[in-house]
């Protein structure tokens, strides 16, 4: 045994010191405040949980609406006796009715509801 390292002892005693001075500087939170941020953040996974397939969802929506006016305005453009043109007016409106749809769901849901005072 080196005598120059200390004991068990010695370094519990230091230890349990520097925790009584930590304790005493800066005192540890009520536990209703680590209740309540328990609560919240459990309730906010299961939440951002529930939702997840709608996000899939909107963004698949998105993805196919983009395609959809992709092809549109391809076929517009390469067919020559333009009877695409009505297709190409219809697929904009679409396009922008879809994408103000998505926009509002996906900010919809990433405003979270105000707790209410009772809960």
């Amino acid at each position: 045994m080196n005598l120059n390292q200390p004991t068990d002892a010695a370094v519990r005693q230091a230890l349990r010191g520097l925790a009584t001075e930590i304790a005493d500087q800066k005192p540890a939170p009520p536990s209703s405040l680590i209740y309540l941020r328990a609560e919240r953040r459990a309730r906010q996974l299961a939440i951002a949980r529930a939702t997840l397939p709608l996000r899939i969802m909107q963004t698949l929506g998105l993805i196919v609406a983009l395609v959809a006016a992709a092809w549109a305005i391809h076929q517009s453009l390469t067919n020559q006796d333009h009877t695409a043109a009505p297709l190409l007016k219809w697929s904009a409106l679409a396009l922008f009715l879809v994408l103000a749809a998505c926009w509002t769901l996906l900010q919809a849901s990433r405003s979270e509801p105000e707790l209410e005072a009772g809960s």
